[in-house]
C-alpha cells in the first residue's frame, strides 16, 4: 500500500531487504560498513554528530561561524584597534591579534591550503 519498491540486494557477504519510494515515510535506515571494526566504529560516531548536529539546527536555529572566522574577524578588529593608539599601548591589541590567527592558519595549513594567500584574503 505504502510501498513503491521492495527489493533484496547482496552487499559483500549479506543479504539487505531494501524498502524505497514509500508514499509517507517516517523513518529511515542508514547501512553503515567499514573495512574494520575501528573504522565502523569511527564513522559511526561521526554519523552521530552529524545528526545530532542537524537536529540541535532544527530544534534552535542559531549557527556560529566556525573554521576559525570568529577569532579572524577578533583578529582584524584588533589590529585596527591598535592604529588608534599611540606608542607601546598598541603592544597588547597586536599580540592577541596575532595569537587569535594560529586558530585560522592551523586550519588552514590542517587542510592543505595556502596559509599565506588564504590569511591575506580573511584579513
Amino acid at each position: 500500500k505504502g510501498c513503491g519498491l521492495f527489493e533484496v540486494r547482496k552487499l559483500g557477504d549479506e543479504y539487505f531487504t531494501f524498502i524505497e519510494e514509500c508514499k509517507n515515510p517516517k523513518a529511515c535506515t542508514i547501512l553503515l560498513r567499514g573495512a574494520s571494526k575501528d573504522i565502523l566504529m569511527e564513522v559511526e560516531r561521526n554519523l552521530q554528530d552529524a545528526m545530532q548536529v542537524a537536529r540541535n539546527v532544527m530544534v534552535d536555529p542559531r549557527l556560529v561561524p566556525g573554521g576559525g572566522a570568529t577569532e579572524m574577524s577578533l583578529s582584524v578588529y584588533l589590529t585596527e584597534k591598535a592604529k588608534s593608539v599611540e606608542g607601546v599601548g598598541q603592544w597588547p591589541y597586536k599580540a592577541v591579534a596575532k595569537a587569535l590567527e594560529v586558530i585560522p592558519r592551523t586550519l588552514i595549513q590542517n587542510c592543505g591550503g595556502s596559509t599565506i594567500r588564504t590569511l591575506t584574503a580573511l584579513r
